[in-house]
């Protein structure tokens, strides 16, 4: 997307305060850093126009890992997501209707064609990341659930959550003198066993079940 954006900043070269502002705002990651993976200049162009244009897309995408084959495709595109340091397109597939997300960095190859893309009926982008899907499924087999997270801490450690919530509904209940519990309905995704792991012993209890023994890796 960087090009894009240094079109946007030619732009506004000649506003000096807005350069300056521009010059004096960062944003660094929370998690650690990684160098983003190399994308295919001409098929990420093709895979922009097609989004921008509404248009199919054929393409060539080679499957995750080293013994990964390549596999041809052709895309209806919805939208474009950044995570982190990876671009991830938002489509369906011409012969599925099922929603998914295609990394940018393993399009071997794209074009448009002159075919209308389909889109699903009441896709909201929005939606679609709120549900959790860009967190990654636990289980590939079933779609993304809700659960009641339920995490016991000190009271040092609870305090993080009433500064950056897990979700508008979360409540935060002292249960002892020393520990409290956090309570939040929060999407069951990988990005969510990862993140709680990140915990380390600061987590005192970790529930429902199935979250525990996801964080902790018991079958």
């Amino acid at each position: 997307m960087n090009p894009w954006f240094d079109l946007a900043r030619r732009s506004l070269s000649t506003q000096n305060n807005v350069r300056q502002w521009i010059n004096r705002v960062r944003i660094v990651p929370a998690s650690q850093p990684l160098i983003p993976p190399v994308v295919e200049k001409a098929a990420q162009q093709a895979i922009y126009e097609g989004l921008l244009q509404d248009k199919q897309i054929e393409c060539v995408y080679r499957a995750r890992g080293p013994l990964g084959e390549d596999r041809s495709y052709i895309l209806n595109p919805l939208a474009l997501v950044q995570k982190g340091s990876i671009i991830y397109l938002i489509c369906t597939r011409h012969d599925k209707t099922e929603v998914q997300t295609f990394a940018l960095h393993r399009f071997k190859s794209a074009h448009v064609l002159d075919s209308r893309a389909l889109h699903p009926v009441n896709f909201d982008i929005d939606e679609y990341i709120d549900s959790g899907a860009l967190g990654f499924r636990v289980d590939f087999n079933q779609p993304t659930e809700m659960v009641d997270l339920e995490l016991i801490m000190n009271e040092a450690d609870a305090l993080y959550f009433t500064e950056s919530q897990l979700s508008k509904e979360q409540t935060i209940t002292q249960i002892s003198e020393e520990l409290f519990k956090v309570s939040a309905s929060v999407p069951f995704t990988s990005q969510l066993v990862w993140w709680l792991r990140s915990f380390g012993k600061k987590i005192i209890r970790i529930e429902p079940v199935n979250v525990f023994n996801a964080v902790h890796e018991i079958e």
